[in-house]
């Protein structure tokens, strides 16, 4: 979505007619009970917008472009209270509703007074390879696919329920899943959600999500091709967790990130990471965030050679992860957020073993969520001419 040089007087008002919304609930402020003016979109002048975030990876695969219609409700201090989005592709209205959700505005004032605003806007969304006037069959129907890789370390899990989560995503967007028998490859979609669950002797329980959308005429696809437009989207997410306790809603919780992730990708350099953790005990309030230089670490195991992963022989990698501590400092929680995909489960392994000095706040141990980097060494041949082992 390109909205570099946009213009708030362009954007014209929308039309009085509601379509159903699909943007989540929103908290109104403190300001709620001011009463609400309706001005036109002329009247608000832009005080900052974040930079554009990429096009909503879904709404790419399916060549959907156009305009939403949405609704702001904007407080006295030009903070914007809610977005819902009244009108426009099904795939787009979850991106403009997020992207308006963290615009501000100069404060509006009524008879010299600062005042609560409601206000309708268009958003436009262009994709640049495809030519404005293209009219693209809109995509109405899904296929959708959810599997469990069967292992005897896996940890049992509801599939009813995952299933259910799903089909409940594509019933809100407005889509209609179908069976593959009745798919049509020019207006359904394919989205797979494998899930792999493991148990391990240490009473760690992780899952690594993978998730694939893609036209279903591009089901079979495996890669994207460079210097090509996507034809497939991926979202990924490997976490873990001490115990199996509430594992069951973190599964969930992922795979419904995964999916809104086809719709609104991650704002550039927002840290992520164990949002889908069910990993906050009863009464205890919420984690601290802290710096990696603000932990101190207690105990720490040796960092894992690479060549056991990646067969290349040099090579290093690390993975960055999210680690949550309880107040004691033992870890209970971590999500991969980078790395090479084949040392993410190891690395939240060893995470998980570490240990950190107590965080407190007001003299008080809290529960404390920060990122740590694990490295991959790399292992050197001693048998290599001018290698020498190092100490």
């Amino acid at each position: 979505m390109n909205l570099n040089g946009l213009l708030l007087p362009m954007l014209l008002a929308g039309s009085a007619g509601l379509a159903q919304s699909v943007t989540p609930p929103t908290v109104a402020l403190q300001h709620q009970d001011q009463p609400l003016a309706t001005i036109e979109a002329s009247q608000l002048r832009i005080r900052y917008r974040p930079p554009a975030s990429a096009y909503p990876p879904l709404a790419r695969i399916a060549k959907c472009q156009g305009t939403v219609v949405l609704r702001l409700t904007i407080g006295p201090t030009g903070i914007v209270e809610a977005a819902e989005a009244l009108q426009g592709p099904p795939l787009l209205r979850f991106a403009a509703a997020e992207s308006c959700r963290q615009w501000t505005f100069e404060p509006i004032e009524i008879g010299g007074m600062a005042t609560r605003v409601s206000c309708d806007l268009q958003l436009p969304f262009r994709l640049k390879d495809v030519p404005v006037a293209a009219r693209e069959v809109p995509v109405a129907q899904a296929v959708l696919d959810i599997e469990t890789t069967p292992s005897p370390t896996a940890v049992v899990v509801d599939s009813a329920a995952l299933q259910k989560t799903a089909s409940a995503w594509l019933t809100q967007l407005g889509l209609k899943q179908v069976s593959k028998a009745d798919a049509d490859a020019a207006s359904t979609i394919h989205i797979k959600v494998t899930i792999q669950t493991l148990r391990t002797h240490e009473g760690y329980c992780i899952q690594n999500i993978l998730a694939r959308a893609s036209s279903y005429a591009d089901r079979e696809l495996k890669v994207n091709k460079p210097g090509e437009p996507a034809r497939i989207c991926f979202v990924n997410h490997v976490l873990g967790q001490v115990g199996e306790l509430g594992f069951g809603d973190s599964l969930q919780s992922t795979v419904r990130r995964s999916l809104r992730e086809f719709l609104v990708p991650p704002a550039p350099g927002s840290p992520g990471g164990t949002r889908g953790m069910e990993d906050q005990a009863p009464g205890d309030s919420a984690p601290v965030f802290l710096e990696s230089s603000q932990v101190r670490v207690k105990k720490q195991p040796p960092n894992p050679t690479m060549a056991d992963f990646i067969p290349e022989k040099g090579s290093q990698g690390s993975v960055l992860l999210q680690v949550t501590a309880d107040p004691a400092g033992k870890p209970i929680a971590a999500e991969a957020l980078a790395g090479a995909p084949e040392l993410l489960m190891t690395a939240i392994r060893l995470a998980l073993k570490w240990e950190f000095e107590p965080v407190q706040v007001d003299g008080a141990p809290r529960t404390a969520r920060f990122q740590v980097t694990i490295p991959f060494l790399a292992r050197e041949d001693p048998a290599a001419p001018g290698r020498t082992r190092r100490r």
